[in-house]
């Protein structure tokens, strides 16, 4: 919850609906350097423990390393941090909370049909440049998401927000018709200078929650030359590099690739704050140079303690608060201090997935039987996470976590108890054909850091006696991205968190037609095609798109489809789930900031937290 008078210029929506809110999960976010960002190489970076001169004044975190501040481009959540500090949205979750509400909009209205939203915007907003925000920078904005070719997102406005807009069909090099958007198409229409209208092909339940997303945030009008009708103030590396211009609390100061980044806060910004005179990021990727900078030099605002250092008998728990947030102190750490924590259960799911046309099904099978994602979060995790057997979290599964759990029991083939069963994975490769003289080889690309090194260890010292010759490889993230863009992986680890709180948002993920690698609309790269099992699930999907209403049989025909696609990509061993996120929150008492709520911090906004006197706790 905010206490600022941040919240006396937004009103709560309570037209969002759906099981997110009524499931009230609690936190995201947290200090889990491997697995709460897509990491990329760390040069020199992990030799830095100092970091420099940090202002008294000036929030210090960790974060990993960050690839763009485009809004429309960044797939990444290392980016996202940066970028929801410098540019908003008509909406957005408070705190990471997943109650949304209004920001750069003050105010809306929905047509009687439930298609058509008119925003109200603050008259007020200006950029950093002192130019005001206005409804034809939206109009710009969106364009670009839908129509640059460095948009990594479209699909979100075209197809989970369902504007309305024309297509034209185009073939693919492997003779696929495919829909492309037309450009200025869209109906999002600019009134006048501070009302926006915006209408959907059809009513969305969850379109409040989806333009919170940050790929839907305001730019100025023809600030970026790259579509049509607009030259272009800027090119469009330098504004993803050099000059991000928006509306946010902060504003890009210096970027020093893999080392660091630095925002410093407006003077001029149109809302409340910020408090803290700067943001400084350290860019650190190995767990050691993570704990050594935050938790023994205490150079960052947050302890980070990994989980080869967690010992839960460190950790009191006082309380539950209205979030179902766990509170209480861990400590003492090794550096003589003990801290505010709390745990909550993150919006997030993390997995193995592989490229379904490089892997044949039998040795996904294989792979699936060998995980037992109990030992993989017991013995790499030390039980801080909770295991996962399907790709919806457990707040956002239809009937909520205990209808998760049952579902995952009744229907993930590869068994829910906590023994690998090597014996089913021996027996499915000898089936397939594969022995002792005849073993597949699979490649395994994870992410960097010490704790996926231990995974993949762990998983090619399984599927040795499974008639595979397992190699382990970690790449840079960019190279990670282009190779798994190309269909160039066999097993690569991927994660999500939710960008809007609804299963839809993970599902997009298995539709089969969304993971195609020579799509450049993709949303995953998995190459799931051309089985009975990828058909029904995309054709559940269709069901999905076809019933995005508000109303209760909407909601029961969506729900069934996310079953059948969960069943389904279940059935062709698309991906290993591997577990669901829990964040392990702590903060250094010197440090006034509300607690995290489950969209995650990479979707909390720092202007309203604060930075008191270090000095006397080192």
């Amino acid at each position: 919850m905010t206490t600022s008078g941040n919240l006396s210029r937004r009103r709560f929506l309570q037209a969002t609906g759906g099981a997110a809110t009524a499931a009230a999960l609690a936190g995201c976010g947290g200090d889990e350097g491997e697995t709460a960002t897509t990491t990329a190489d760390t040069g020199t970076t992990d030799a830095t423990s100092s970091g420099g001169d940090v202002g008294e004044n000036t929030f210090s975190m960790i974060n990993s390393s960050v690839s763009t501040f485009d809004p429309v481009a960044f797939v990444d959540e290392a980016s996202g941090y940066v970028i929801q500090q410098l540019f908003e949205t008509l909406t957005d979750y408070p705190n990471g909370e997943v109650d949304v509400e209004t920001l750069l909009a003050t105010d809306y209205e929905v047509s009687d049909d439930g298609r058509t939203y008119t925003f109200h915007l603050a008259e007020d907003a200006t950029y950093s440049t002192g130019d005001p925000v206005t409804a034809g920078d939206f109009v710009y904005a969106w364009e670009r998401l839908a129509a640059s070719p460095n948009s990594n997102r479209a699909g979100f406005l075209l197809d989970n927000l369902g504007v309305e807009h024309e297509t034209t069909t185009a073939t693919t090099d492997d003779g696929r018709d495919v829909e492309r958007y037309v450009p200025e198409s869209m109906a999002v229409t600019a009134v006048d200078e501070h009302t926006l209208e915006v209408t959907l092909a059809q009513p969305n339940f969850a379109a409040l929650r989806i333009l919170a997303y940050r790929g839907f945030a305001a730019i100025p009008e023809g600030i970026v030359g790259d579509i049509d009708g607009y030259e272009g103030e800027l090119s469009q590396s330098a504004f993803a590099t050099e000059n991000p211009v928006g509306s946010g609390p902060f504003t890009l100061d210096a970027w020093r690739r893999s080392v660091s980044i630095d925002l410093a806060a407006r003077d001029d910004y149109w809302g409340d704050g910020p408090e803290v005179d700067g943001v400084h990021m350290q860019v650190l990727e190995r767990t050691s140079a993570r704990y050594t900078y935050a938790t023994l030099n205490m150079n960052a605002d947050n302890p980070y303690v990994p989980p080869s250092k967690w010992d839960a008998s460190k950790r009191t728990i006082e309380g539950t608060d209205e979030r179902g947030r766990r509170y209480g102190e861990y400590g003492p750490l090794e550096n003589g201090l003990t801290v505010p924590y709390y745990a909550v259960d993150e919006l997030s799911t993390y997995w193995l997935a592989f490229n379904c046309q490089n892997v044949p099904k039998p040795v996904r099978q294989a792979v699936s039987y060998a995980v037992s994602q109990q030992t993989v979060v017991s013995e790499l995790f030390k039980d801080r996470y909770n295991p996962a057997h399907t790709l919806t979290p457990p707040g956002l599964f239809p009937g909520g976590p205990d209808a998760q759990s049952a579902f995952a029991a009744e229907h993930y083939p590869y068994g829910v108890d906590t023994e690998t069963r090597l014996d089913e994975a021996r027996r499915v490769m000898a089936d397939a054909g594969y022995g002792d003289s005849e073993a597949f080889e699979l490649t395994l690309t994870l992410y960097q850091g010490d704790t996926y090194r231990q995974l993949g260890t762990l998983v090619r010292d399984l599927l040795s006696s499974a008639h595979m010759d397992v190699t382990i490889e970690q790449p840079q993230q960019s190279t990670m991205l282009t190779r798994l863009r190309n269909g160039d992986v066999d097993v690569v680890s991927s994660g999500w968190s939710a960008d809007y709180p609804a299963a839809t948002n993970f599902l997009q993920l298995v539709n089969p037609p969304f993971t195609r690698t020579n799509d450049p609309s993709a949303t995953s790269y998995y190459d799931w095609f051309g089985t009975a099992a990828a058909e029904r699930a995309a054709n559940a999907w269709d069901r999905v798109q076809d019933n995005l209403g508000p109303s209760e049989a909407a909601a029961e025909t969506r729900s069934e489809a996310y079953r059948t696609m969960e069943r389904a990509w279940m059935e062709d061993a698309v991906i290993v789930p591997l577990f669901f996120s829990v964040a392990h929150h702590m903060d250094y008492p010197w440090l006034e900031k509300e607690r995290t709520g489950a969209m995650g911090s990479s979707n909390m906004r720092f202007d309203e937290l604060s930075v008191g006197d270090r000095s006397q706790y080192r």
